[in-house]
């Protein structure tokens, strides 16, 4: 197991939204963040790396994040990604469909298809992200 920590407490505050833009890519999957203050935007992420899986802990300032159709283009990966709220919300946006997670509620969405995320100064969630075919080969039709 590989485990990883991002903060932004490593970088200036000048670099910190752009520093974290790049761990969010990393660690989950090519997307396009914004917020409203990039100069005073924090955030961290730990995250575990295993087999078949990843699990992690986000925390931040208010972002809004969009998986496009030109990142799933330039990308391989297939997988399912589950958010786990501890705190705040979280808005998820995909096919057509919307959702507000709150703390104890949690979100499914495809790594395959566009989806927005919009989160609030102080969100906190817990995050499994895994192959699309692992999972869909556990449930019924």
């Amino acid at each position: 197991m590989e485990l990883q920590r991002f903060t932004t407490d490593t970088v200036s505050r000048a670099e910190a939204f752009a520093y974290w833009a790049d761990a969010v890519c990393q660690s989950y999957v090519p997307l396009g963040c914004e917020t409203d203050d990039p100069k005073a935007f924090s955030g961290g992420i730990t995250l575990q790396r295993m087999t078949n899986m990843a699990c992690s802990q986000v925390w931040g300032s208010n972002q809004r994040v969009t998986r496009r159709k030109q990142d799933i283009a330039r990308a391989g990966e297939a997988s399912f990604i589950v958010s786990l709220q501890v705190e705040k919300y979280c808005r998820i946006d995909q096919m057509g469909r919307s959702c507000v997670i709150e703390a104890g509620d949690f979100g499914l969405y495809s790594s395959t298809d566009p989806y927005a995320l919009a989160l609030p100064d102080g969100f906190q969630q817990h995050v499994v992200q895994m192959p699309r075919e692992a999972l869909l080969r556990r449930l019924p039709q």
